[in-house]
């Protein structure tokens, strides 16, 4: 192999692996979901943390203002975290997931919690808004089309 015939090296070298082919190659038809469950679980986190940002669509920066007094919208994020929790450590070949390890949770949720701060920096691009094209609203005596005006 020291003389730079590369392709000898090569037949010397796999020529004692007698089942070559069978060994390496079938180890590839065993499909780990890890990767796509991780992805899976990040964007699932996204989501979730992007409910906090849709919670108020003005320019009001805290998102969390009066969250106890929302009890449905706390059981609807408690109630996604556990479905999300029975996919993807449950699911398995039925859901392509495999189960994570926690620090493989706490990465995704990590990855989802950048919604975060991107919708508190959102609040702060001004937009000009035309209160009048918002759904249901209609000054008394008006006879026109929302369409024609937004």
């Amino acid at each position: 192999c020291g003389d730079g015939d590369n392709g000898g090296c090569y037949d010397e070298y796999y020529a004692g692996l007698k089942n070559f082919e069978s060994d390496c190659f079938n180890v590839c038809e065993e499909f780990d979901y890890v990767h796509y469950s991780i992805l899976f679980n990040a964007f699932v986190f996204c989501q979730i943390f992007n409910e906090f940002n849709a919670r108020s669509i003005g320019d009001d920066w805290n998102i969390f203002y009066g969250l106890e007094r929302n009890k449905i919208f706390i059981l609807i994020i408690f109630i996604t975290i556990g479905l999300q929790i029975f996919i993807i450590e449950i699911g398995g070949d039925f859901t392509k997931t495999a189960g994570l390890t926690a620090y493989q949770w706490i990465v995704s949720a990590l990855l989802g919690a950048i919604s975060i701060p991107l919708g508190f920096m959102m609040r702060f691009i001004p937009v000009k808004e035309d209160e009048s094209c918002y759904a249901g609203y209609v000054e008394k005596g008006e006879s026109f089309s929302r369409k024609e005006i937004c």
